[in-house]
Formats: structure tokens, sequence, C-alpha cells
């Protein structure tokens, strides 16, 4: 048996690679791949170094996954690479391919009738694409429309299948806007999702015309909480704190669950003691409120519209316009769709020595971002996330402590988006379950046809395949189809001395070139290992209860379920029948009476003997505070033979609940060993539904 989860919902995956230069190393490699070029951010001593443009400051190299420096960062200088995936709702599957150069069209696992739409990017630049079905698997086969003029040889191409046609992912982008030297308002081509306020969903910088840096202006202050049902009044702002009778309804915005609410109508505010208080009928129990100050900011983002089509996004620059010079260039970064994502921005007055409380738990500093007066910092080096996850320390040699700091904390929603994970569970025919991780990192096909008589498999590619021990008896181990196959010697992309069917599994005649083959040797054993509880007896004319009845004091029988169905029973080595549902009862078919089931041969007898329980368990009524549970044997057994009761007890691979089996959090996002272990290696999905 095969077990997927699919890929969670949430946001990006943030990984960070840190570095000390020596002034002569210009490559450094990051672990994981962005979701496009504006999906990368590169550090050198606390500055922000750009790419791909007049002042190219970096190159990625998507082949080899490392970060090429024009100049070569000086000898103890801090180097960070921080990359963002793909994040969002509704993701089906996460693909990555290395292009040839020619190849247009790539298959994906994920059912064509499931996927809605993809996102697909050749070196983390967007493409345009088609979807069809693949008419042999049943896959979604992703075809580029108009792919760029020269894709270079090992092209990175990434493919998130989603199953809407709605924008759910969260794709960063970067844009471009020039002041022309008048307006304060500009249109924005990229537009956040649906969910506001809208100003915490882009980054807003300016870039300072003499020096080349950019400068990240301060967004309206936003505090957050979460309605508990009975409280109606809410503080409108914490930190900084502003004095009462200063503050007037207009300068204040209210949104619920990410839509804005109308003042006097669904809330009304108290300039003598900053209080929003909502109407009756509002607020329900678990509702998110945000309530926006629009007071010493230097930037605004509204969205008009109602429908995708039709919305428009405005940024609106609140600096001074007689210090803004003409073609002065902002860099706005937009977050779309953020739904999943959850942005946060939150306003502070720095102090030195000061610590800082967010709204919400952060997964770890990689997810929150950090500028103090349009600086941003470096995570780990300027700042830290305190121990409760709530707390953001930040080193005090940041600060200008000739005069009051702002600071502005961008965080991430608590839950990232994970890909998919995937189990096998193997019961052989010793009666022992094996649990396997499918690991999508260590699977390969068939380079050749693998016939019955062959004495040797030819791989695709047999690098991550554990090398056999022979002198120790070890073989290496694959599974092709439902086959598990040992081998003791690997010579390049062939295994030789291969033992086909192993434990019980079958062989088929042949499996064609391009078949898949997975790793199942030791390095994919999930650390795992049920409790094994068993009752033993010799059967003897002395049992203090006869040779039928049998008191299990060694096996734990639950209530929850029947108790029959909780162990297996072995007299003399062979398994006894357990009682069968009536509704769906186990026949056994004699083929010489009749080739075909439920057939009747000249003398009325049947083909198919319905099979009678061997054996009962029962509760020992004298014995109930015991939990105590009898074996009662259908048919006296000969003295001699050996009765073995045997019971697996399961783990939970979840974090518990405190009355529960679990906490009702994916898989995925479990701290356990087993989730950990699986996460290490993601596992694609076959050709299923997972939406139904």
């Amino acid at each position: 048996m095969k077990v997927y989860n699919a890929p969670a919902d949430g946001s990006p995956i943030i990984q960070s690679n840190r570095y000390w230069g020596d002034s002569l190393t210009k490559r450094f490699s990051f672990d994981q791949y962005p979701g496009n070029n504006d999906s990368i951010y590169v550090t050198v001593g606390g500055i922000y170094l750009e790419q791909g443009s007049n002042n190219n400051q970096y190159q990625i190299d998507w082949q080899n996954k490392e970060i090429v420096f024009t100049d070569a960062p000086e000898v103890d200088e801090l180097v960070t690479i921080q990359t963002l995936n793909v994040g969002g709702s509704n993701i089906l599957e996460r693909r990555r391919f290395e292009n040839d150069s020619s190849t247009t069209a790539f298959e994906l696992t994920a059912k064509y009738e499931d996927v809605g739409s993809a996102y697909v990017t050749v070196n983390g630049v967007s493409q345009d694409y088609t979807l069809s079905k693949n008419s042999s698997t049943g896959g979604t086969t992703v075809t580029l429309t108009n792919p760029p003029d020269s894709i270079p040889a090992d092209s990175v191409v990434q493919v998130v299948l989603l199953s809407t046609t709605e924008k759910s992912f969260s794709e960063i982008i970067r844009e471009t806007v020039i002041d022309d030297g008048s307006s304060s308002a500009y249109t924005l081509t990229n537009i956040p999702g649906n969910i506001a306020p809208y100003h915490a969903m882009v980054i807003v910088e300016m870039k300072d015309g003499e020096s080349g840096e950019y400068r990240r202006l301060l967004p309206p202050d936003t505090v957050y909480y979460v309605s508990n049902g009975v409280t109606q009044d809410y503080l409108v702002s914490q930190d900084p704190a502003y004095p009462v009778f200063t503050l007037a309804l207009g300068e204040i915005e209210v949104h619920l669950n990410g839509i804005r609410l109308v003042p006097i109508r669904d809330y009304n505010f108290d300039t003598q003691t900053n209080l929003v208080s909502f109407n009756q009928n509002v607020l329900s129990s678990g509702d998110a409120i945000a309530i926006t100050i629009l007071r010493n900011h230097e930037y605004e983002l509204n969205v008009s519209g109602d429908s995708a089509g039709d919305r428009e996004a405005n940024l609106n620059i609140l600096l001074d316009r007689s210090a803004i010079k003409e073609n002065t260039e902002y860099r706005v970064t937009t977050f779309t769709n953020h739904d999943a994502n959850l942005l946060r921005k939150e306003v502070f007055t720095g102090k030195i020595g000061g610590t800082y409380k967010l709204s919400r738990p952060a997964i770890d500093s990689n997810y929150v971002w950090v500028d103090v007066d349009g600086r941003p910092l470096v995570s780990e080096r300027d700042y830290k996330i305190l121990d409760n996850n709530n707390t953001i320390y930040i080193d005090d040699a940041v600060f200008d402590q000739s005069s009051l700091s702002r600071i502005t904390v961008m965080s991430f929603s608590e839950e990232a988006s994970y890909d998919s994970i995937g189990y096998q569970i193997f019961n052989d025919m010793l009666n022992r379950t094996h649990f396997k991780r499918i690991s999508e990192q260590d699977s390969t096909t068939l380079s050749q046809n693998l016939s019955i008589t062959d004495k040797e498999i030819k791989l695709t590619d047999a690098s991550f395949l554990q090398d056999p021990s022979p002198s120790q008896k070890i073989p290496g181990v694959i599974w092709i189809d439902r086959e598990r196959i040992e081998f003791y010697t690997k010579n390049g992309n062939t295994l030789g001395q291969i033992t086909r069917g192993t434990l019980g599994t079958g062989t088929k005649t042949e499996y064609s070139a391009g078949t898949l083959v997975f790793d199942a040797g030791p390095n994919q054993t999930i650390p795992y290992s049920e409790n094994i509880n068993v009752y033993e007896s010799v059967i003897t004319p002395n049992l203090p209860n006869g040779r039928k009845e049998h008191v299990l004091e060694t096996i734990n029988i639950s209530s929850g379920a029947d108790a029959h169905d909780q162990v297996e029973v072995y007299l003399g080595g062979r398994k006894l029948q357990k009682p069968t549902p009536t509704a769906n009862p186990i026949k056994q078919h004699n083929i010489e009476i009749a080739f075909d089931s439920e057939e009747v041969n000249s003398a009325g007898t049947s083909s198919d003997v319905v099979q009678t329980a061997e054996f009962t368990i029962v509760a020992v009524t004298d014995s109930t505070a015991k939990n105590y549970y009898k074996l009662v044997l259908r048919d006296e057994p000969q003295d001699g033979l050996e009765l073995k009761v045997v019971q697996k007890q399961g783990k939970v691979w979840y974090e518990q609940g405190v009355n529960t089996a679990s906490t009702g959090t994916t898989l995925q996002r479990n701290e356990t060993a087993q989730a950990k272990f699986l996460l290490e290696r993601t596992s694609g999905l076959p050709v299923i539904n997972i939406r139904e």
C-alpha cells in the first residue's frame, strides 16, 4: 500500500545560506531553487545586491544552483542568499525538470481532470503554456507555447500545477515605476491577491540618485487581532502609541477577514480612548481584524474593482513632492497571490536594548523581514527570533542613536507550503511489515526493457542507490512497479546478481524502458517500528482451561474494534481463519468443481465454499478489571502443536492532541521523527484524483 500527502497550502518555504567572503571566491551555492528570478535575495556585508539591471552585481547559475558575483566579496564579509519557492493554496504538484534545450513538453503525474492551471518558469522567467491529457497515463502534459528563442542546455524548468483556474499561488514580482516629476499616484501592473489591507502586501523602495542604493518606504501602521466573539472594543495602536484626541475617524481603516468595513455602519472610533468599537452582530469568534492608521507613512496601496479582470492597483507616494527628483526610480515588489502567505506588516518605535512582540508566532527568522528607517536588516546578524517565536530582538548597533528610529516588520504566515510526501507499507510473506519512504529524488527509470530472463538491470541513473555488501550479505533493494528486487553488484548504471520477486512479490514477464524504479534500501526506511505482543503456548493435556480455550494475558485487546481483527492466530505454523463479515464473507474456490466462481456441478456442489471461523475471541467475564480476553478454538487441537497469537500495535506519526490522536494538522507540519524524515525527500504524486 502506498500513501501520499498532497502539497500543504501556505506561504513559500524560505531558506537561507550564509558564507564568509575571502576576496577570491565568486561562486556561492544555495540549497533551494527560487520560484523565479525575483524570489531570491542576496546580501554582502548587510547590503542587498541587484541582478539583471545596469547595476548588475550578480547572476544566478540555475544549472549549478549558484550565485555568481561580479566582484568577489571581501575577506570576512558575510554573504547571505535567501530563496523562496512558490507557495499558495490549491497546489496539486510541484516538479522540476532539467531541459535539454529542445524539449518543450513536460509530463506530470497529477490527473488531468484535477488541474485547473499552472505556473511555469524556465531559469526563473515565467512562460506561457497549454495543458493536455497524457493518453497513456491520464496525467497532465504541460507544453510551452512560446518558449525562449534560445533555451540554454540543462535549463531548469519549474512547474506548479493547481486545482483552480484562479491565481492561488504566490508569485513574487518586481516592477519599476519612474517618477514623472508631478504625479503622486501610479497604477501598478501587478495586483496583490484578495485579502486586504493591501499596504502590507508590497515592498516599496526608492532609489537614491547619488548613491544608487534603495531605501524602503515606511508603510502605514497596522495592528492585528483575532476576535473571541465577546470583545467589541480594540485599541487602534500599541507601538508607536498615539495620544488621545490626535487621531480622527478618517485616518482609520478597519478590515475584517480581508474585507474593508464601512465606518459608522460597521464600527465607530472614540478619539478619547483610541478604541475602535464594532457594532452588534459584526464580529464572530475567530474573525481576523486588521486596524490601520493612515498617518506618518510614506506610501499607500489601494486596489479597486470587484473581479480579477477589472481590478486596479494604485500606488500613492506620500513623500514631500519638492524632495523628489524627476525620474526618481521606485522599485515595487508585489507578493501575488498573497492569500496563503497572509503577509503582515507591523510598525514599531525603535529603542535601544529593546525587543518587539509580533501579533503572531513566526516559523523562524527566515519568515520575518525587518528594516530600520528604510534599511533592510540581515537575519541572524542584525536580528533574531527569540525562543518563543513571538518576539524579535534587534542588535543595538543597527540604530542611529541620535534620532528616533522606525522599525517595520514584515512576517509571513506561520504555516509554510510543503511539497507532497509519500510512503509505502509492505507486508511480506513472513508477516513482517516494512515502512519505506517514496523518494522522487531517489528514483530513476529503466534505460532498456527488463525481461524475466535477464540477469542484469539497466538503469538511467543508479548513482543514488546504496552500494550492496556481498561480504556482509546485505543486498541493495529496488522496487519496480509492485515487485521487490535485490541486487549484489552495481557497476555504473547496471545492477547485477539480481534476485527477482523477493519476499513474496510477483514478477512480470517484461517491464518496458522508462518504467519507474525506486530505491527501497536502508536509506529509505522510516524511523518507526510497531510493538509486537505475542501469546505462545504448546498444546498439552494439562492446560488450565483445556486445549480449546486460552486466556490472552499478554495481548492488549482494545474495545474499539472487533477483537479477532486485532490479532493473527497460528496453530502448528498454520494461520487460522478468523471470523469474516456476514455481508462480505471469505470464500474458498475449488477449480476442480468449476472454473468460474459461484458455479455448481451436476451434483449441486458449489465451486465456492464460505469459510467458517476457526476461532473466536471473547471477553473473560470474571476478569473485567484486567480487561482479559480469551481465545476459543473451533476444533480441539492435537497435543504438541504450538499455538501463537500475534498482535501488532502501531504508533501515531502525528503530534497527539490533548484528547485526540492528532492535533489535526497535515503530516508535513508535524515535528515527529517520521514527518521530518519524509520531508527530507519529497515524493511527487501518482496519477490519482487527490481532491475527491
